[in-house]
């Protein structure tokens, strides 16, 4: 959940690979696989603000138009029907 409300508030999430990260974000989700890979990462980056600042409103803009909680009840409702 958390990474939801993180997304929605606009930030930017570097995460370890998970499938799920994958599947939601695609190609262009920023993940890292080992240490030095992080560290990397967090170099880039921090040194390309324009390039985080869009992934992060990328990010935000697919949660708040797919991934809120009324879209979740939406959802439900929608299946129990």
């Amino acid at each position: 959940q958390r990474t939801f409300e993180a997304a929605a508030a606009g930030a930017f999430q570097l995460s370890d690979y998970k499938k799920a990260v994958v599947d939601f974000h695609g190609d262009e989700a920023a993940i890292f696989r080992s240490l030095p890979e992080a560290i990397q990462k967090v170099r880039y980056y921090l040194s390309h603000d324009q390039e985080r600042m869009a992934y992060a409103e990328r990010v935000r803009q697919t949660v708040l138009n797919n991934h809120t909680y009324q879209h979740r009840i939406n959802f439900i409702f929608d299946h129990i029907k």
